[in-house]
Formats: C-alpha cells, sequence, structure tokens
C-alpha cells in the first residue's frame, strides 16, 4: 500500500529459513500485486535455483509479452491469474458481467500460455455473487 517493496535479500533470508525447517517443493509469490516488485525475476530465478517450482498469484494487470518472457528465462513455472467479479479494474467496466469477465480471464490465460508458462485461475467467492459459482465452475 505504501509503494515499498520487500528486498529480494530478505526475500531469500526468509526462504532459507523456510527451507531449513520443512521439505519445501512449491513456493508461491503473492501478496499486493508481485508484478509491481522491480526485482521480481530475481526473486524467481533464486527460487528455480533451488529445484523449488515457482508460483506467481497475480491480478495479470501488467503480464506484457517482456515480463512474461523474462519471467519463464527466470524459470517461472505457472501463474495463477486472480480477476474477480469484486475487484475494481481499469480492464473492465464497475459492475462487469460474468461474460466479461470470462473473456479477461480467456484473453490473458492465452497470453500465459503462448509464452509457455502454466496458467491457472484463482476466484474469491463474494457473498453478492455467490450464485455464479457454478459458471465459474464451468467456465
Amino acid at each position: 500500500m505504501d509503494g515499498s517493496s520487500k528486498p529480494p535479500g530478505h526475500i531469500i533470508s526468509e526462504l532459507d529459513i523456510a527451507t531449513s525447517k520443512r521439505r519445501i517443493q512449491t513456493v508461491s509469490i503473492a501478496g499486493g500485486e508481485p508484478t509491481l516488485h522491480p526485482q521480481l525475476c530475481e526473486i524467481v530465478a533464486n527460487i528455480h535455483r533451488r529445484n523449488l517450482k515457482v508460483i506467481l498469484a497475480t491480478n495479470g494487470l501488467l503480464l506484457h509479452k517482456t515480463l512474461l518472457d523474462a519471467l519463464r528465462t527466470a524459470g517461472l513455472d505457472m501463474i495463477m491469474l486472480h480477476i474477480d467479479e469484486g475487484q475494481n479494474r481499469p480492464d473492465l467496466r464497475r459492475i462487469p458481467t460474468f461474460e466479461e469477465i470470462s473473456t479477461l480471464r480467456s484473453a490473458l490465460a492465452e497470453r500465459v500460455v503462448a509464452s509457455v508458462i502454466d496458467v491457472g485461475l484463482s476466484v474469491t467467492v463474494y457473498h453478492n455473487y455467490f450464485t455464479q459459482t457454478d459458471r465459474f465452475v464451468r467456465f
């Protein structure tokens, strides 16, 4: 919220502690919007060098070809797109239809797949959108 990012050295120290205490196979990078981190590719590469699977959870707003190519080269395994009805996004109307959200999800997923990175969807089901759950599952 304040525009600051955790330094890569701090993240690596946390990873060192976690891997010394547990057998870890996958690291998910999330929280705030990770694509805003200026050293995201460096962080992904460090995790990848440890033979760990790396997953990035993102709203997808900044997923352009250059960043996707850099993330793939760094060793990113998967992107989990988080695009929900309750989000306020510049690429959707204030109250979008399910179809508009599905179109955006599909377009971003296709962009990720075109960069040879696996893709998944992460969804928060809001109370006032609960009736849409079955439509999302079919999607």
